[in-house]
């Protein structure tokens, strides 16, 4: 009997990490999603993750790659927001969130965010620029 493959949730804008992220998990399904509004839909659209990586800059990549540069509540969307949203899923997640950005004052605070609403939180920095 083989192992369940698990259903990863990765928002990041930075297409390189995605296709580490392929390299990291071949077997498993990888749920793809580069800005807000896809990681938005992605919770809604999937009945539970197995792992949730998250970025907090979220627009670095986005006139090289053409991805939307929308604002979310009239500012540029991060990371936090996403944790924000999360917050209506609970039952979707993980036991532990990663936290793969490499911006320190981000990533501190999506762990905080997330550590004060009862979510267990990792912060891993991503060895892919």
């Amino acid at each position: 009997m083989s192992a369940r493959s698990q259903v990863v949730l990765f928002l990041d804008d930075n297409p390189a990490r995605h296709a580490f992220m392929d390299q990291q998990y071949p077997d498993d399904t990888v749920i793809h999603v580069y800005d807000l509004d896809s990681f938005r839909s992605a919770l809604s659209e999937h009945d539970k993750f197995d792992l949730v990586s998250l970025d907090h800059d979220l627009n670095d990549f986005t006139e090289e790659t053409g991805f939307s540069s929308r604002l979310w509540n009239g500012e540029e969307a991060t990371g936090l927001d996403a944790c924000g949203y999360m917050m209506g899923f609970k039952e979707k997640l993980p036991e532990e969130i990663v936290v793969h950005s490499s911006c320190p004052d981000g990533a501190g605070e999506m762990m905080n965010f997330l550590l004060s609403k009862g979510i267990k939180a990792r912060w891993k920095m991503f060895p892919v620029a």
